[in-house]
């Protein structure tokens, strides 16, 4: 009863997150320097702690908003070490790390170690001379 009211009735806890509003609630791309990517921890521990925020389900709720988001090429993906920003606004990583614009299964967003990054601070392959 409790669970259908807020999440249904009177909406203040979600199931689902669209990509855009990530981007949006964590003000990637804005700033002095802009923030061009964040942790998905970082994310996770947001949604949880900042008073004001959206409220999730669960924090599988990320981890499909994190797959639709590198399906739809809102954000790039890579897991491991999170990487350095250049002096180019552009991450120190290699392209064969990150995930953009294919479709990766929900349970392969890692939450602990994920990192999402705008296509602006994606490294671009180099042209071969």
């Amino acid at each position: 009863m409790i669970l259908e009211l807020i999440t249904q009735v009177q909406p203040r806890i979600f199931g689902t997150l669209a990509p855009t509003r990530t981007v949006d609630l964590f003000k990637l791309g804005e700033g002095t320097p802009p923030r061009p990517g964040i942790r998905l921890a970082e994310v996770v521990e947001g949604f949880y702690s900042f008073l004001g925020f959206t409220r999730l389900t669960s924090k599988d709720v990320v981890q499909k908003s994190a797959a639709r988001g590198i399906r739809e090429s809102i954000f790039g993906y890579c897991s491991g070490v999170t990487p350095v920003l250049g002096g180019e606004g552009k991450f120190q990583v290699a392209l064969d790390k990150i995930r953009l614009g294919v479709t990766v299964a929900d349970d392969e967003i890692d939450l602990d170690s994920g990192f999402i990054m705008l296509p602006s601070a994606i490294p671009q392959a180099q042209p071969i001379a």
